[in-house]
């Protein structure tokens, strides 16, 4: 399952998951992740196009079929919260 992040090139990104949505405004955005689920998924640096892609392997587990996984990043340069990005496990 690949998740791609975007911001300006060579900026440093955080990519961060959640098993709940949530909603905290801040001075660069609005965290739309549930704040005491937050788990960092990924991070590194955009590339010279000002995006990085990260993939993660989905388990091959029924118990994950109809689960929703959270995603938002942060990203610097200037500092902002990306877009929500909702994954919803409908097979494997």
């Amino acid at each position: 399952m690949p998740l791609n992040v975007r911001g300006a090139p060579g900026s440093p990104w955080v990519l961060y998951a959640s098993v709940q949505r949530g909603r905290t405004p801040l001075p660069f955005g609005t965290l739309v992740l549930a704040p005491f689920t937050i788990l960092p998924a990924g991070l590194g640096v955009l590339d010279a196009s000002g995006s990085a892609t990260v993939t993660f392997p989905v388990p091959g587990n029924p118990r994950f079929i109809g689960a929703t996984s959270y995603w938002q990043a942060l990203v610097t340069n200037p500092t902002a919260l990306t877009n929500l990005e909702t994954t919803t496990f409908t097979g494997y």
